[in-house]
């Protein structure tokens, strides 16, 4: 690449609207460019590796098993582009970036993240007052993955005096 005065200052009015990571593309204004039109700029494939090498993902939710997802296809397959050459992905739950490793071909490093505050001190539960109705919140993502309604039937069991162990 050739550094030049010229090509610093527009490097220093580049934002991130201008920039496309799916296309590889760069959007120049007539004002920036030196002809004095638009320009869209393709980059090369390697150019845009190097930079998503520098990102993180924060899978949440359902953001990962869209995978599984056949009606998002074309989505996916642009995502696949992206994840691939993903530098790091945060989550707490190690499996997940082991399925993100394999479905997306992708070598992001795995980082642990602490997203509830049960992950760093201990919470003892309220003791319920009498009368009081019991709350269980048992996930926010309605993914089939998460089993709720095992949950449900678990915690049902134990209404009705059986015993059972909910992780």
């Amino acid at each position: 690449m050739v550094t030049t005065t010229a090509t610093r200052l527009k490097a220093t009015r580049l934002t991130w609207d201008r920039v496309d990571l799916t296309e590889g593309t760069i959007t120049l204004d007539r004002s920036m460019a030196k002809t004095r039109q638009r320009r869209i700029v393709k980059w090369p494939e390697n150019a845009i590796a190097w930079l998503l090498k520098k990102c993180w993902w924060i899978p949440w939710g359902d953001d990962l098993y869209q995978f599984e997802n056949i009606r998002t296809r074309l989505k996916e397959r642009i995502r696949a582009r992206v994840i691939r050459w993903l530098g790091h992905i945060v989550t707490y739950i190690p499996g997940e970036h082991a399925l993100a490793r394999e479905w997306y071909a992708t070598g992001a490093a795995f980082h642990e993240c602490l997203c509830y505050a049960s992950n760093t001190v201990a919470l003892r539960p309220p003791r319920p007052k009498a009368g009081s109705t019991l709350v269980i919140q048992v996930d926010n993502s309605a993914y089939a993955r998460n089993n709720h309604m095992n949950a449900m039937d678990r915690i049902q069991r134990s209404r009705q005096g059986q015993t059972t162990r909910i992780r």
